[in-house]
This record gives C-alpha cells, structure tokens and sequence, in this order.
C-alpha cells in the first residue's frame, strides 16, 4: 500500500480508529482531518509532515495500550479480527497499558497530581515518576528526561518513540514482534 503511493500523495480516510491510526504511523505520517460532509474528524496519512498532528492523549493511547495494536495482513477478515484479539490479550498488562480505564495515560495526574489510584496502578505495572516522564518525554516541546538526542517533530514520530521507550522499560524485544513501533 504505502510503496504506491506517489512522493506528495496522501491517504484519507474518515476512520480515526485507533488501529487504523496505529498501522498508517507505522510507515506515513499522520494527523486529523476534519471532514464536513458528517461533521467527524478522519485520518491523513502521508510521507510529508501533517498539518494537524492528533491530539497527545490519541498519541499516548495508540502508543501505549493494546488499543494501538494494528490490524494486521492475513487470509481473511475474520483471521485479522481474531489475530489482533490474541496480540491484544498477550501484550494487556505485560507490555501495554490496559485501556480499560481511559486516564491510564494522564501520568501528569498521576505522579504530579492528586490520582493516587492512577499511581497505584501504573506502579503496580511496573512505572516509576521517572520512566513515565521518560516515556512522554517526545511530546515535550523540550526534553525534560535529559535522554533524548532530538525532538520529535509529527504524531507518528512521537507515536513510535513513545512506544519503543514502553517497550525498552518493560524489557519487551520489539525486535522479534511484528509489530514495527
């Protein structure tokens, strides 16, 4: 798909779908677009740089719960329906957030501020003050974990190094996963 697309091409799509958003930063840069005919946001999808990056909460829930498990290529409908299903399940609370309960991304809340059920919970899961500010540190204007060697310019950007900086906390080789991010 992405290799034919032309060089100032672009994919549209009125899906905001947090897999679908997942699979096209694997390989394009994506932002919203906001579309008029029914009043929704959908996706665009290409190799210049979005215009309208999505929102950082979007960036962190594709990033870092299984919901930003993409779809992936396989015989049938109903084999990537059920494929995506067992990635989901193994990865849920070993490697990504639950998404069960939607302020699991607000580390801000949970280690700056007053939720300490939130704290709880993302400690229980093995993250720290520390490596929760290292994780979103590419949403920073600038870096505030003091390891990062540049700044992270578009959604997907963001997207794939938040979720490598998951993964190398939760010692999960992402090498030998299919997954790309």
């Amino acid at each position: 798909m992405v290799d034919r697309l032309e060089e100032k091409g672009i994919f549209l799509t009125y899906l905001s779908n947090y897999a679908i958003r997942s699979a096209l930063s694997c390989y394009l840069n994506i932002g919203k677009v906001n579309l008029p005919l029914k009043k929704v946001e959908g996706t665009i999808a290409s190799t210049s740089k979005e215009e309208l990056p999505i929102d950082p909460y979007e960036e962190r829930i594709i990033a870092l719960t299984e919901l930003g498990i993409p779809y992936r290529k396989t015989k049938s409908p109903e084999e990537i329906l059920l494929k995506r299903l067992q990635e989901r399940v193994f990865m849920k609370n070993r490697f990504l957030l639950p998404s069960s309960k939607r302020s699991i991304v607000n580390f801000e809340d949970a280690f700056l501020g007053n939720d300490n059920l939130l704290r709880k919970r993302l400690e229980e899961f093995g993250l720290t003050k520390e490596s929760a500010e290292y994780i979103i540190c590419p949403q920073n204007e600038k870096c505030l974990c003091k390891k990062c060697d540049k700044r992270y310019d578009t959604s997907s950007e963001r997207i794939r190094e938040m979720r490598r900086r998951i993964y190398e906390i939760k010692n999960f080789n992402h090498e030998v996963c299919p997954y790309t991010h």
